[in-house]
Parts: C-alpha cells; structure tokens; sequence
C-alpha cells in the first residue's frame, strides 16, 4: 500500500467529516507502514474526534516515539488530544 495514498484517503474522509472512515484508512496506514509518526499522528485526530480519546492518546504517543528528535509537531498532538 502507498503510504501517500492512504494518507490522502484519510484526509479527505475526515475533511468530510466521516471520522469512521478516516480511521480506517489511518489504521491501514499504520499496518503498512508503522514507522511513519505521520500515519499514527492522523490516526489520533481520527480517534478522537469519535470519543476513543484514551485510542487517541495512544496513538499520538506511538508518532512521538516514532518521531525521535523530530517530534515537536506530534507533542503539540498529544498535548492537544491530552488537554493540557
């Protein structure tokens, strides 16, 4: 599977507000490609958007760890989803 693909798919479904599909296509992306923080990053906004904030919170701290030094953006994630 493309990663860049999956993504899109993902992104487009949660841009129209199906958060189901979003999801699904977010946890495609994290089967295929589960070194990638991005896919885990998009997965914890999926997430929580449907109340799973505890999968959500999850999720955002696998694209931190994933992230290694580069993991500002995907903090700024988990602190969101965290609320606080």
């Amino acid at each position: 599977m493309v990663f860049g693909a999956l993504i899109g798919l993902g992104n487009a479904r949660y841009g129209l507000r199906d958060y189901r599909a979003a999801e699904a296509a977010f946890r495609r992306a994290t089967k295929y490609h589960p070194g990638n923080p991005d896919g885990w990053n998009n997965l914890a906004y999926a997430l929580v958007k449907q109340g799973k904030r505890a999968e959500a919170i999850a999720a955002a701290k696998e694209a931190v760890r994933l992230a290694g030094a580069s993991a500002a953006p995907y903090q700024a994630t988990l602190k969101e989803i965290a609320g606080g």
